[in-house]
């Protein structure tokens, strides 16, 4: 109900011009995904219990590997949906976003900055990856019905239509004279976790930075 389409992660080319380490260029943003996390893919059941139920899949593409753990809980933790990522990451000239085709439509979504929120529009030529803190939250003109994304420890991210979101989860680029060894920054293995919360009306009637904060400090 969140979701048009399915969640995917994109392989998007990045070849900035200069000070590739964290440059992205416009150039670069314009063009569509490379390619996407593909393969034949392994699934499999890994929690089925009372409290909480858990699906594993594991794939590979260009080079890399990745484990996704899609899991959703009893209660008021069951008001969101968590996404668990281990990636061994050894792609090359790429960043890697996850994208979220949502459900509602509107020219701008609110990003938290811990301290408050703002509002962005679209990528445009001047602004294509933004920070954010703990969640980003896209709800329709009417402001009927929302959803908010729970970024986790991630702190980029861009917009490219009215109905979808991109998360950055890791950044390789390619590089030319200098810097050459930039060319395998983010090369390893990563653990990456982010959600989604439906609501009704706007943001704060879900209580997005509680929500975030369960989520990134979860309760021992």
């Amino acid at each position: 109900e969140m979701l048009r389409a399915p969640i995917r992660l994109a392989f998007l080319t990045e070849y900035p011009s200069q000070f590739p380490a964290w440059n992205m260029d416009w150039a670069d943003r314009k063009q569509p995904p490379r390619g996407y996390v593909v393969g034949r893919p392994k699934v499999e059941v890994l929690e089925t219990g009372p409290l909480r139920v858990a699906l594993r899949v594991e794939r590979q593409s260009e080079g890399s590997f990745f484990t996704q753990t899609i899991r959703l809980a009893a209660g008021p933790s069951g008001e969101r949906v968590e996404i668990l990522n281990r990636i061994d990451w050894k792609s090359t000239a790429c960043s890697l976003k996850a994208t979220f085709p949502l459900s509602v439509s509107n020219p701008k979504a609110t990003y938290s900055w811990g301290l408050g929120t703002i509002q962005r529009g679209n990528n445009h030529a001047q602004r294509y990856e933004v920070p954010t803190h703990s969640f980003i939250d896209l709800t329709d003109e009417k402001n009927d019905y929302g959803v908010a994304l729970l970024t986790g420890a991630k702190y980029g991210s861009d917009k490219p239509t009215n109905d979808t979101l991109r998360l950055t989860l890791l950044f390789t680029p390619e590089v030319s004279g200098d810097y050459h060894e930039q060319r395998y920054q983010d090369w390893g293995r990563h653990d990456i976790s982010y959600a989604l919360v439906g609501h009704r009306g706007r943001f704060r009637n879900v209580d997005a930075h509680f929500q975030a904060e369960r989520f990134e400090q979860p309760l021992l």
